[in-house]
């Protein structure tokens, strides 16, 4: 298998050779047992028919590890090669046979099997597709009635019948029909429901594997215990044994939580398993008993046993899928409700979330998102939960019922009803008398095939307008187009502080409308007031430096004249000795004056030069000290800047200790009372304008016939169903 074509194949030849493989395989077992043991073994041969679907489960999950869906299907290949070399070593002693099909067996055989294969599918797909959703299924509903009933017509009028109707028909018949229907009804519990609720968890099949295992053995054990116990006489004491071990499984099941574990439904499973083949046997063995009384109804009866059979499971798994679903959607609508952020614990359970992607996400408002969707999920999940809880419980309630039936027809049975007054056995296969002498007998005919016709043709045509109807299909298109997947929507604002502290007022109530600037609740602002006196003081000493500053800097400036005067004046005094100095030496090299005198006025002038190279360093010293004060000044000026901006910033946390309606609208539920504590960013309520809409969900194949500017009506549960009017936008 490779692609779904190659599978829809698979499929198909899997349930056209399916039926004979059964039938033959009950003649096998039947053969294997003695002949005193041949009730035991119908009953054995039927209840291991029963165990295909635990073993699936059971081996399906490793076939799969191993080679995939071609590992599966080759598995099943070779099963059915052995079962082949089987059949070919061990063959069947011979038996008698008889030519009763006619050319019109095979006509109302296809029309039959046509409708039947058309109700499986509506039954199979309706839950996945969702019923009225899809059109197609409908219209295969529709021509399924009809197929169904022109069946039913033509075997119901004819001289030599294939499907005995008027036997089904018989009372005897109905209830066991019934009875087997039910019973496979609430069967659908173990794949539809706890199979399901698994699956809604998360669960894996290799998680499962133990439950399959002991869903397997309960299987075993109601084959085994069913054929040892046997007796037609007690075929309704096995029935009700059946439905009771079913409605304590299914009970049990109904306390599940999110929590859940195989573990904790091992005994229930296990007493499903066992009530679904526990009861083949007595049903099989209460209808056998007609048979044998009339042999020619034995195709009548093996229809009924498997419609009833089939039907009962894919009727189960349709209702129970549906009730799911409408539980699921009302469970959810009434934990959502509750979902609010101004309830402190939806709020702390949505920081939880959103604290988890910490580490991954930096944005507070994706963190938020994240956690919003988490708790989304779980309340999906627990949703789920009380839908499949609701779910077991009703099938509980349907086998109760199922029991209560079946004993009180027991009781009637054999305890109250008058004993009847044997008359002849009819011949339904009898000719019917058409000799010219009884003339009131034909038209008594022809008068009730002209009521079948007129009563069957009623019944499918009501049928089918009811399908249309459903379904939306000519001729009831209606030109309105309805939705019920639709919420009020309106731009919420939410009200948080932005700083921290205890609350010290809310001035508002519950629900109660404000105006824009509507004081709505104050933080103690006894620290903050605290904090901006501190700004200010800071702002001050920044200013007071500033002021130091210019102080230093005209210092330095007097400084720096100051010792660029002394520097000219050691200037002069070294013009003044340099010239000395020049004099006393042309007076010393004509011996005018002595060394000594010159030798005082060369050292005059060195200390002269000395003390010009003083003062230029002390005139440098000071312009240098000049420019740190100079670049002091923007670290100053820097410095008051920021203790004005710390002013400004403790004035807005001061601010915000009083927090004001953004605009006018209508307040949710306060999630803050006076004396709370609350951190920056905690939701305290919630605000809606009184500006609304609605947001409905409509289906792709319903928008063509929508357009911007029709007029729309809708109903609000919250104003009890008020009928309101607007306009698509």
């Amino acid at each position: 298998m490779h692609s779904l074509s190659s599978a829809i194949t698979v499929r198909a030849a899997h349930g056209l050779v399916g039926a004979a493989l059964g039938s033959l395989g009950l003649y096998y077992v039947i053969q294997a047992f003695p002949t005193r043991y041949r009730l035991k073994a119908v009953v054995t041969g039927l209840g291991l028919t029963q165990l295909a679907l635990p073993l699936a489960r059971v081996f399906s999950t490793d076939l799969l590890e191993f080679g995939e869906w071609q590992g599966l299907y080759l598995f099943e290949c070779g099963l059915a090669v052995f079962a082949l070399a089987c059949v070919l070593a061990l063959k069947l002693p011979p038996s008698d046979r008889y030519r009763v099909f006619e050319p019109l067996d095979f006509f109302t055989f296809s029309l039959f099997a046509a409708g039947s294969a058309g109700l499986a599918a509506v039954l199979s797909l309706g839950r996945l597709l969702w019923w009225t959703s899809a059109p197609w299924l409908g219209v295969v509903l529709a021509a399924s009635i009809v197929l169904l009933c022109a069946a039913t017509w033509i075997e119901h009028n004819r001289r030599n019948l294939m499907i005995n109707t008027r036997w089904l028909a018989s009372a005897d018949l109905l209830r066991l029909g019934l009875a087997i229907l039910l019973i496979r009804l609430v069967l659908s519990e173990q794949s539809t429901g706890a199979i399901g609720f698994f699956q809604t968890l998360g669960l894996a099949n290799t998680q499962l594997q133990t439950l399959f295992a002991l869903m397997l053995l309960g299987a075993v054990v109601g084959v085994a215990a069913s054929a040892w116990l046997i007796n037609p006489a007690r075929v309704a004491e096995h029935l009700i044994i059946a439905v009771a071990a079913i409605c304590i499984g299914c009970l049990m099941d109904a306390s599940a939580t999110s929590l859940t574990r195989p573990e904790q439904m091992y005994v229930s499973q296990f007493l499903l398993a066992f009530g679904s083949t526990f009861f083949i046997g007595p049903a099989m063995v209460a209808g056998i008993g007609r048979v044998i009384a009339q042999p020619g109804n034995l195709i009548s009866f093996i229809v009924l046993f498997g419609m009833a059979q089939n039907m009962g499971g894919l009727l189960g798994s349709a209702l129970l899928g549906i009730v799911q679903v409408v539980r699921e959607k009302y469970h959810s609508s009434q934990l959502v409700e509750h979902l609010v952020l101004t309830d402190p614990q939806v709020a702390a359970r949505v920081q939880a979330y959103a604290s988890l992607y910490g580490r991954s996400i930096d944005d507070p408002a994706q963190r938020q998102a994240q956690g919003m969707r988490a708790l989304s999920s779980v309340a999906t999940r627990e949703a789920n939960v009380l839908a499949y809880n609701d779910v077991f419980l009703l099938i509980g309630c349907i086998s109760i019922a199922t029991g209560l039936w079946i004993l009180s027809v027991l009781v009637w049975q054999r305890y109250l009803r008058p004993p009847l007054s044997v008359a002849p056995s009819s011949c339904f296969h009898c000719a019917p008398m058409n000799t010219p002498a009884d003339t009131t007998a034909i038209a008594e005919q022809q008068r009730r095939r002209i009521g079948g016709v007129i009563g069957f043709g009623g019944l499918a045509l009501l049928g089918v307008a009811l399908v249309l109807y459903a379904w939306r299909l000519p001729p009831f298109v209606s030109a309105i187009e309805h939705t019920e997947n639709a919420m009020v929507n309106g731009q919420i604002t939410v009200i948080a502080p932005q700083v921290s502290g205890y609350v010290t007022q809310v001035p508002v109530q519950d629900f109660a409308h404000v105006k824009p600037g509507q004081l709505l609740a104050k933080i103690d602002d006894r620290i903050y007031a605290q904090q901006l006196e501190q700004a200010k003081a800071q702002v001050q000493t920044a200013q007071a430096n500033l002021a130091n500053w210019e102080q230093q800097r005209h210092s330095a400036d007097a400084t720096i004249a100051e010792q660029r005067a002394a520097l000219s004046s050691n200037q002069a005094q070294r013009d003044r000795t340099r010239s000395a100095y020049a004099r006393t030496q042309q007076l010393a090299s004509q011996q005018l004056v002595s060394e000594q005198d010159r030798d005082t006025a060369f050292a005059a002038h060195a200390q002269a030069d000395a003390s010009v190279a003083q003062a230029r360093a002390a005139v440098q010293a000071a312009e240098e000290n000049a420019r740190s004060v100079t670049v002091n000044r923007a670290a100053l000026q820097a410095a008051v800047a920021n203790a004005q901006a710390a002013v400004r910033l403790a004035q807005i946390n001061l601010d915000n200790t009083r927090i004001f309606a953004p605009r006018d609208g209508q307040l949710g539920q306060l999630g803050v009372r006076q004396g709370a504590y609350v951190t920056n960013g905690t939701q305290l309520m919630s605000l809606v304008p009184d500006t609304l809409w609605i947001v409905a969900n409509f289906k792709e194949t319903q928008m063509p016939r929508i357009r911007v500017g029709q007029r729309a009506s809708f109903s609000v549960d919250a104003l009890d169903n008020a009928r309101l009017h607007g306009r698509v936008q």
